[in-house]
């Protein structure tokens, strides 16, 4: 953006020789020697606007800012608001070098109010008006393509854990039935075996206790069968004696 030195610098010094030859000096870019001549003539007259003007204008074009705002800030009390309106405008410009924009339209439209017929305040602050608009559009766009990459995310991350989760049951469920099914097949080879050597050995004995085993005898039960062993042993000497008797009848008889 143009930061220029305005016509009404003449005007506002009188035309005099030296205001002319400042003037001049600027216009041919030697702004070395347009600086040292505004500032000659603060030496001698310090509340000279137009010179504050001048020297602002040269110290821009040298890149000294500090030295241009400050000379622009002098000009901002003067009781000519073409003179002020056109310092507002090169402030503007400042500051929006600076990236300071919001500083710099406010500036620019202050410009306007002071100069309605100013373009060049009109044309900076539309431009930088579109750029501020274009800017918060791009933001607004990109907010929303983050936001929409955001839900992509969330959506995509979310579906991997439903699917790990998914995974993880089958394998749950796949190892379940893999222990259920070597559990059937122990069980089946035990009976297997079980029956195998019940064919390879017949006559082996059970090792499971009998269903029927022998009950506790009673009291009554162990008199009467020591009763009936008494009558079997008294049977039996019966018989003997019967036996001997038998064979001492005999033994008479022969003699």
């Amino acid at each position: 953006m143009r930061l220029w030195l305005p016509a009404i610098l003449v005007l506002f010094l009188n035309a005099t020789f030296a205001q002319d030859m400042g003037q001049k000096l600027f216009k041919d870019q030697k702004y070395d020697r347009a600086r040292a001549h505004y500032e000659s003539i603060l030496s001698k007259r310090k509340n000279d606007k137009a010179a504050y003007f001048g020297r602002g204008a040269s110290a821009y074009y040298q890149n000294d800012r500090e030295t241009s705002v400050q000379s622009f800030n002098q000009v901002l009390d003067s009781e000519d608001e073409l003179l002020q309106s056109k310092a507002l405008y090169n402030l503007g410009n400042i500051l929006n070098d600076q990236q300071k924009t919001d500083e710099s339209l406010a500036l620019y439209k202050k410009a306007m109010e002071l100069d309605p017929s100013d373009e060049d305040a009109k044309i900076n602050y539309e431009l930088l008006m579109r750029q501020v608009q274009k800017q918060e559009q791009q933001n607004q766009d990109q907010d929303k393509k983050q936001e929409s990459t955001d839900d992509q995310n969330r959506d995509q991350k979310q579906q991997q854990q439903d699917d790990q989760k998914s995974e993880d049951e089958q394998q749950q469920d796949n190892e379940s039935a893999e222990k259920q099914d070597d559990n059937q097949d122990e069980s089946q080879d035990q009976s297997d075996q079980q029956v195998q050597d019940q064919k390879e050995e017949p006559g082996k004995e059970s090792s499971q206790p009998h269903e029927t085993e022998s009950q506790p005898k009673s009291d009554r039960q162990v008199q009467a069968e020591a009763i009936l062993n008494a009558l079997k042993d008294n049977d039996k000497i019966y018989q003997k004696q019967q036996i001997s008797r038998s064979k001492m009848l005999k033994l008479e008889k022969d003699w």
